[in-house]
C-alpha cells in the first residue's frame, strides 16, 4: 500500500521568526457560495445520567459512570469532579494574548509570542486571553477566541441553534441529494437526533489522516489499557460577525508536541498537553473562504490568504515562521472548494477552471493549466507520498470525462487515469480515496438529480474500472465532502481494505470493512453499546474510530483489529464534559463541520465552521 505523507511533522514550536514583508494583494474572484447552518441537536437532559458505560460492567451500586469504566461501590472520592472518573483535573497552563493584527493584501505578520503567562505561571481558573481589539478582525464587541480555557464544570454547554430559513433549505438539499441523510420531523427529540447522521469526509493525518492513500501512522502507540481520560483544555467558540452567517476555518495539524490549526483570521500553535499557545499568526482568510493544505512537507503547509485568496502562502508551522508569500496573478481566483498542495519546492494551486504550480524558492510558475486555453485542464489537486495527485476535466464541467494523474513536483506525468463514462452514462469524479489500489468516489448519471454515487476500484495498469463495491448510499455515510478532491475522513483505506461506518439513523451503528480486491464487503463491527461511529485513523495496525456523545453518554474512542474483526475501547472521554461534545460533535447532520483527531494518546475534536447562531459550541476540545 501506498504510505500518505506523515502530517506531525518534527520541529521546535518555541522558536521565534523574523518579521516577514507583505506580499502584494489584488486578484478577483467569483462570491463564495452560502453555507448552510446544521441543525441543532436538543440540548441532553440535566441531572444524574445513570446509564451504564459503553460496554463495562457497572455494579449496581456505583454511580452514574462513563463509557465503560466501573466505578465503585462508594461513589466517587471526595473533591471528585461531578459525573467523571473520579479522576482530579488539573487546570492548564493558558495562552497568553494576540493583538496582533493582520496584513491586509497577503503575507503573515510577525507571530505573536506566548502570552503573560510564563514558563512554570498558572493563571487563574477563568483567566483568558483577549485576541486583539474590537475591529473588522478582532471578535465583534472586544470577544475573546484563540486562547485556551481550562474544562467547564459540568452541566455547561452550548445548543446549535439554526434559524427557521435553515431548515428548509435543508430539506430542500436533502431530497435533491437523494440519499445519505434522513430528517424526520417528530416530537420525539431522541429520534430526531438520531436520524441526522450525515457523510463526511476530510484531511488525513492533519486533519483526519491522509487522504488518498493509507491512513497515517504518526500518532504514537496504543496504549495497553483504555484511558479514563479528563478533559485536558478547550478553546472557546469563533465569535462570527453579526454580517456573517457563518465562518470555516479549516485546517489543523499536529508537530511535535503541539497542534496547529486554522481559527478566524488566525494560524495558531497550541500546547498538546495544556493548550498553552506557542504561537499565533494573524492574516485574512476571506471569512473562511481561503483555505490550507490537508498535507504537511518537511513541517510546512501552503495557505492562501488575501480578499479573493489571491495569495498563497508557506508556514513553517514548527517554528511559527513565513517562509515566503506568492501572489498568484491569475484573473480567476481559488474559492472555498480549491485546496493548495505542497511537495518539495512546488506548491499546487487550483482556482476552478484551472490551477498551476509555483515554485517556492523563486515564487515563479512552473506550469499552468487552464480550460481558457485548452479542452482539458486540472481542477484539484493533494498530494501522496512524493506525488501529487490531480483531477482533469475536459470540457465545460467535465462532459467529456477527464482522468486523475499524478506527477512529480516540476510537474512530470508519472502515471493517468483516463476516463470517459462509466456503464454507458457520463462520469465524473469527486474525491480519490486512495492511490494503491486506486480508489475513487464517483458520480454516474445525466444530471445531478438522477446521479447516482458509487466507489470504484481502478485496476493496476490503472486502464479500467475492477470493481465495484457494494456501497449503499442509503446505508452508509458517504466517506467524502462533495465537491473537494482529498476530504475524505470518513473512509479509512488500510492493507486493500477500506472501512466506512454505517447509517445510525437506520438503527444500524457498525463499521463495514470493504475488500479493495474484491469489491465486496467482507464484515461488520457493531458500535460498542450502540451509537453512532465514524472511523477517522490507522493506529498500530488498528483502525481508530470515534463514538461520539449522545443524550446519555459521553464520547468513546475505540480500535478495530483487523485480525479479530472485533472493537475494543481505547479512550472514554470526561463524562462532566459530555454537554460540550454532544454540542460540537454529536449532531452528525454536517460532519464535515467537526473532526476528530488523534496524537499520542490524545484526541483532539476540531470544530471547523462556525455558526452566527450558535451557543457556545466550543472550537477545540482536547481529551487526555
Amino acid at each position: 500500500m501506498s504510505q500518505p505523507p506523515p502530517n506531525q511533522p518534527p520541529g521546535s514550536p518555541g522558536e521565534q521568526p523574523e518579521q516577514p514583508s507583505a506580499a502584494p494583494g489584488g486578484g478577483f474572484g467569483p462570491p463564495p457560495a452560502p453555507g448552510t447552518p446544521p441543525i441543532a441537536p436538543p440540548l441532553p437532559p440535566q441531572g444524574q445520567p445513570g446509564q451504564p458505560g459503553y460496554g463495562y460492567p457497572q455494579p449496581p451500586a456505583a454511580p452514574a459512570g462513563g463509557y465503560g469504566f466501573p466505578q465503585p461501590p462508594g461513589g466517587p472520592p471526595p473533591g471528585a469532579p461531578a459525573g467523571g472518573y473520579g479522576f482530579p483535573q488539573s487546570a492548564p497552563t493558558l495562552g497568553g494574548a494576540s493583538s496582533q493584527q493582520p496584513t491586509l493584501g497577503g503575507g503573515f505578520s510577525a507571530p505573536t509570542p506566548p502570552g503573560p503567562y510564563g514558563p512554570g505561571a498558572t493563571p487563574t481558573a477563568g483567566g483568558q486571553s483577549q485576541f486583539g481589539a474590537p475591529g473588522p478582525y478582532g471578535p465583534p464587541g472586544g470577544g475573546t477566541y484563540g486562547g485556551a480555557v481550562p474544562p467547564p464544570p459540568a452541566g455547561s454547554g452550548g445548543q446549535r441553534r439554526p434559524p427557521v430559513w435553515a431548515l428548509i433549505s435543508l430539506v430542500v438539499i436533502l431530497l435533491a441529494a437523494g440519499g445519505g441523510a434522513y430528517w424526520f420531523f417528530t416530537g420525539d427529540e431522541k429520534t430526531t437526533e438520531a436520524q441526522n447522521r450525515e457523510a463526511d469526509a476530510g484531511e488525513a493525518d492533519g486533519e483526519g489522516g491522509d487522504s488518498g492513500g493509507e491512513a497515517g501512522e504518526e500518532g504514537g502507540t496504543l496504549p495497553a489499557q483504555a484511558i479514563e481520560a479528563g478533559l485536558a483544555w478547550e478553546v472557546p467558540k469563533l465569535e462570527v460577525g453579526a454580517d456573517e452567517i457563518l465562518t470555516r476555518s479549516k485546517g489543523a495539524w499536529f508537530v511535535e508536541d503541539a497542534v496547529v490549526r486554522v481559527l478566524g483570521n488566525q494560524l495558531i500553535s497550541y500546547d498538546l498537553a495544556t493548550g498553552r499557545e506557542n504561537w499565533t499568526l494573524p492574516f485574512e482568510l476571506s471569512g473562511g473562504d481561503c483555505n490550507a493544505s490537508p498535507n504537511v512537507d518537511d513541517n510546512r503547509i501552503a495557505i492562501l490568504q488575501g480578499r479573493d485568496c489571491e495569495v498563497v502562502s508557506v508556514v513553517d508551522i514548527a517554528a511559527g515562521e513565513e517562509l515566503t508569500s506568492i501572489p498568484l496573478n491569475n484573473s480567476i481566483t481559488p474559492d472555498q472548494y480549491d485546496f493548495p498542495a505542497i511537495l518539495g519546492d512546488t506548491v499546487a494551486v487550483s482556482w476552478g477552471i484551472g490551477g498551476g504550480g509555483y515554485q517556492i524558492s523563486t515564487g515563479e510558475q512552473v506550469w499552468v493549466s487552464s480550460t481558457e486555453t485548452q479542452n482539458c485542464a486540472e481542477n484539484a489537486y493533494m498530494v501522496v507520498e512524493d506525488q501529487f495527485i490531480s483531477l482533469m476535466e475536459c470540457g465545460w464541467l467535465g462532459e467529456e470525462g477527464g482522468s486523475v494523474r499524478a506527477t512529480d513536483e516540476a510537474g512530470n506525468p508519472l502515471w493517468e487515469f483516463a476516463y470517459t463514462e462509466f456503464d454507458g452514462q457520463p462520469m465524473e469524479v469527486r474525491s480519490v480515496l486512495s492511490v494503491e489500489p486506486l480508489t475513487l468516489v464517483i458520480s454516474v448519471g445525466e444530471s445531478f438529480s438522477d446521479n447516482t454515487e458509487q466507489i470504484v476500484v481502478v485496476n493496476e495498469d490503472r486502464t479500467e474500472i475492477e470493481h465495484v463495491l457494494e456501497y449503499d448510499t442509503s446505508r452508509h455515510l458517504a466517506p467524502c465532502e462533495l465537491n473537494v478532491l482529498s476530504s475524505c475522513s470518513l473512509g479509512v483505506v488500510h492493507d486493500d481494505y477500506l472501512y466506512l461506518a454505517t447509517n445510525e439513523s437506520l438503527g444500524d451503528n457498525a463499521l463495514v470493512a470493504f475488500n479493495l480486491t474484491t469489491g465486496q464487503a467482507e464484515y461488520e463491527a457493531d458500535a460498542i453499546n450502540g451509537g453512532a461511529i465514524r472511523p477517522f485513523a490507522v493506529q498500530d495496525g488498528k483502525i481508530l474510530a470515534y463514538q461520539p456523545a449522545d443524550y446519555e453518554l459521553e464520547g468513546m474512542v475505540v480500535a478495530l483489529d483487523p485480525a479479530t474483526e472485533e472493537l475494543t475501547a481505547v479512550m472514554a472521554l470526561d463524562r462532566a464534559a459530555r454537554q460540550k461534545e454532544y454540542a460540537m460533535m454529536g449532531s452528525g447532520m454536517f460532519a464535515h463541520d467537526n473532526l476528530p483527531m488523534w496524537h499520542e494518546n490524545t484526541l483532539v475534536l476540531v470544530d471547523r465552521v462556525s455558526y452566527e447562531e450558535e451557543d457556545a459550541i466550543p472550537s477545540v476540545l482536547a481529551y487526555r
